[in-house]
C-alpha cells in the first residue's frame, strides 16, 4: 500500500497508461482519443462500445471481484455474432456458466428474468439473452459504473490525459 498519495497516483497513472499501450486483439487499433475516454462519463453505453473502455472497466471490476457481470455482458455480445447453427450449444454454455442458480460465475438476476432466459433456450436465437443482458447492464450502470467513474484508475487517467502532453499512446 502506498503511503505517499502523489506517488500512488503517479504509479496508478503509469499502470493505466501502460495498460492502454496493450492493444486489443487488433494490434493496429490505437488507444482512444481523450474525447472518447471523457465520453465514458456520459453513459455506460459509451464506455461499453469502446474496446479500451471495456478493458479498463473489466480491470476495475476484477479489482472489486465482480468481473462476472462484464464477462456475461461480453459473452452476450459475442453470442449475437454467432451463426444460427451455433446458438444452441453456446446458449447452453452461457446459461450454465452465468444464469442458472448456483452457476460457477452466477450473475445477479431476478427469478422472472432467469425463467424467461431458460424458456428462451428452447428456441435460441440472437435475442435469447437480451433481457438478462439488459438487466446486468442496468445493475452495472447503477452500481459499479459510478464507482468506476470515481475510481482513481479513471480520475487519474483523465487528469493525466488532460494535462499538457498527456496521451494514452505515449
Amino acid at each position: 500500500m502506498c503511503e505517499n498519495g502523489s506517488a500512488c497516483r503517479a504509479k496508478n497513472v503509469r499502470n493505466v497508461l501502460s495498460f492502454f499501450k496493450k492493444r486489443p486483439s487488433d494490434a493496429n487499433t490505437p488507444a482512444p482519443p481523450v474525447e472518447v475516454i471523457q465520453s465514458w462519463t456520459l453513459t455506460i453505453t459509451n464506455l461499453l462500445k469502446d474496446k479500451y473502455g471495456v478493458m479498463l472497466f473489466k480491470n476495475f471490476l476484477r479489482s472489486e471481484y465482480s468481473e462476472e457481470n462484464i464477462d456475461f455482458w461480453e459473452a452476450c455480445e459475442e453470442y449475437r455474432q454467432l451463426k444460427p447453427k451455433q446458438f444452441a450449444a453456446r446458449a447452453q454454455k452461457i446459461y450454465s456458466e452465468y444464469v442458472t442458480a448456483h452457476a460457477p460465475r452466477e450473475v445477479n438476476l431476478d427469478c422472472k428474468t432467469r425463467l424467461e432466459t431458460m424458456k428462451n433456450l428452447n428456441n435460441p436465437d440472437k435475442e435469447t439473452f437480451d433481457l438478462a443482458q439488459s438487466k446486468i447492464q442496468g445493475l452495472m450502470e447503477k452500481d459499479s459504473y459510478p464507482r468506476f467513474l470515481k475510481s482513481s484508475v479513471y480520475t487519474d487517467l483523465i487528469s493525466e490525459l488532460a494535462s499538457p502532453g498527456g496521451s494514452a499512446n505515449d
